[in-house]
C-alpha cells in the first residue's frame, strides 16, 4: 500500500522544538522466579527517531491539516511521506499516540505542535 503524502498546500517545514535518535533495545528481559532477570538478544528494525515540532497554519490550511489527519490518516493511524525535518530527505513518518495539539492562536495563525515517529 502507497502512503500518503502530506499535503503540499501546508507548511513544509517545522519549528523543531526536540529531536532525538535512539537505538533500539537489543534484548529483552525475562524475570525468573529465581534469580537475576534473563536476558535474550531479539533483532530489531533501524533506529527510532523523534521528532517534536511546531506549524503555523492559517484557516484554509487548519482544514486541510484536519481533513488530513482525521480522515486520510484515520485518526492519526496510518503513515505517511513527508520530508525528514532535519535532512530534508523523503521519509515515511507517522503520529505518536496524542500527538496532534493545537494551542496559540493570533489573529491569523494557529500553532499546532506535531509528534511524530520517523520509521526506518
Amino acid at each position: 500500500m502507497v502512503n500518503p503524502q502530506y499535503p503540499a498546500s501546508l507548511p513544509q517545514y517545522m519549528e523543531i522544538s526536540q529531536f532525538s535518535a535512539v537505538l533500539p533495545d537489543e534484548f529483552e528481559e525475562t524475570e525468573m522466579e529465581v534469580g537475576p532477570p534473563r536476558r535474550d538478544r531479539v533483532a530489531r528494525g533501524g533506529e527510532a527517531e523523534r521528532v517534536k515540532g511546531v506549524i503555523w497554519v492559517d484557516a484554509a490550511q487548519e482544514v486541510t491539516l484536519k481533513a488530513f489527519f482525521r480522515a486520510t490518516l484515520l485518526g492519526g493511524q496510518l503513515a505517511f511521506d513527508w520530508l525528514h525535518p532535519v535532512t530534508r530527505a523523503a521519509c515515511t513518518m507517522e503520529f505518536l499516540p496524542g500527538g496532534l495539539k493545537y494551542g496559540n492562536k493570533s489573529s491569523i495563525y494557529r500553532q499546532y505542535t506535531l509528534d511524530l515517529r520517523i520509521l526506518p
